[in-house]
């Protein structure tokens, strides 16, 4: 088993509904955080981000950190937005608002029906930050 199969079993075995799973994340995070093949993961991290929607994952947190380090992670988050909007994708999502795709993309986070209304109210600020409502 290599690092990044391991890491992504013992991400999956943590309770998703934890309250605060940063610490926990950190050390899962730690032999792999350099590794060249993180893109590999990456799915699998945003399907863990939404099947965790009520834990703390930080703000933004490691694992987006480590998603935003990736180079080609925004195919993912579109899928991961269209799919279950939740706090950590949302975040990534207004943190890079680059075209007017990704406007419309954080828009229907407003009525998506898999979005808790926090996620809805998180996703109004940011577009009402960035002149967009």
């Amino acid at each position: 088993m290599n690092l990044l199969q391991k890491f992504i079993i013992e991400l999956k075995s943590l309770d998703p509904d934890s309250d605060y799973l940063v610490p926990d994340i950190y050390d899962l995070l730690e032999p792999i955080e350099d590794h060249p093949n993180i893109i590999d993961v990456v799915e699998e991290i945003f399907e863990f981000m939404e099947n965790s929607p009520d834990s703390d994952l930080g703000a933004p947190g490691p694992l987006v950190h480590l998603l935003e380090k990736t180079k080609s992670y925004e195919n993912f988050l579109y899928q991961s937005i269209k799919r279950k909007p939740v706090f950590s994708t949302v975040t990534m999502l207004s943190r890079r608002l680059n075209s007017p795709d990704e406007v419309t993309l954080l828009k229907s986070v407003l009525n998506h029906p898999e979005a808790c209304e926090e996620v809805k109210k998180q996703a109004k600020e940011s577009l009402d930050f960035q002149g967009e409502a």
